[in-house]
């Protein structure tokens, strides 16, 4: 009956559920956190300085300094989007789960960030927030489902009685 106890521990302990949530940890969750909070900080000064750059560019002798300026916080914001989308897909991916719902929210996520007027708001905090919520919910449904799985074929034995019962 030990033997049966321990088979079905460790046919839970090595479904993809729960191997997947203990993947990652609290640190490396909170440092991809951080570095969306300092994407949508960086997102916040390049509409600054695209401002001023534009500002700037309405004048003839500001021009040559106001253009290159709007250029190069456009540039910073738009590579600085793509290398964190890139962190945070490898995270997702990393950590295991339902990656395609997750890479769903933050292609979204992504391009509501693309539009030059919603750039301000913490778009990139958001997305990544929602996107762990929603593949920690599918992890949570899916193991739930894998371990009464497992309990129902053990329950169809005569030897899974004996031990559902005793439990």
């Amino acid at each position: 009956m030990a033997n049966v106890l321990r088979g079905v521990e460790q046919s839970i302990k090595n479904s993809p559920a729960v191997r997947n949530t203990v993947r990652g940890g609290v640190v490396l969750f909170w440092l991809v956190a951080g570095l969306a909070v300092g994407k949508d900080i960086l997102d916040i000064l390049s509409v600054v300085l695209d401002a001023i750059g534009v500002g700037l560019s309405a004048t003839v002798v500001a021009a040559p300094i106001g253009i290159p300026l709007a250029f190069f916080s456009e540039i910073l914001d738009k590579i600085a989007g793509l290398l964190y989308d890139f962190i945070m897909v490898t995270y997702f991916a990393f950590i295991g789960g339902r990656l395609s719902a997750r890479i769903v929210v933050v292609s979204v996520g992504a391009i509501i960030d693309a539009i030059p007027v919603l750039d301000v708001l913490p778009l990139t905090t958001l997305t990544f927030f929602l996107a762990f919520a929603l593949g920690k919910k599918m992890n949570s449904a899916i193991q739930s489902k894998t371990t009464g799985a497992t309990l129902g074929k053990i329950s169809n034995t005569n030897l899974g009685n004996k031990v559902i019962s005793s439990l």
